[in-house]
């Protein structure tokens, strides 16, 4: 991945080790239920993604045909229900996706806040924050 420094693009090097991401675990765990949730949204969502070329094809093959004029309306049903899926479950996982991002922030910074707070008077007077 690149970024940005000073005007011009630096490679950053690779991540040796998952352990930042291990570190968010224990904030993340109070709120498996809405990531099991947006798992299943997740799920729902590629199965109705890998469904629409499916009816595509059937809307096209049969829909348009001479021999079978009255199942063109069952076929743009099963893809207009489909397509409802995708986007019913999709706002869902971000819905949850979110949330629950945003609740895991919130307890960091609550412990983070904790924290500083329990410190001792000394440190803020020893440390610089002019740096």
């Amino acid at each position: 991945m690149a970024k940005y420094s000073s005007h011009r693009l630096v490679d950053r090097p690779k991540a040796s080790s998952l352990k930042p991401i291990r570190q968010a675990l224990p904030f993340l765990k109070p709120y498996s239920g809405r990531l099991i949730l947006a798992l299943c949204c997740l799920t729902l969502v590629a199965a109705s993604a890998l469904g629409m070329p499916i009816a595509a094809h059937y809307v096209i093959d049969f829909g348009f045909s001479n021999d079978q004029v009255q199942s063109i309306g069952r076929y743009f049903f099963t893809l207009m229900v489909l397509s409802f899926v995708y986007a019913m479950f999709s706002a869902l996982r971000f819905y949850y996706v979110m949330w629950t991002g945003e609740l895991a922030v919130a307890d960091i910074r609550s412990k983070v806040y904790a924290y500083i707070v329990k410190m001792s008077h000394t440190f803020y007077e020893v440390a610089r924050t002019d740096r």
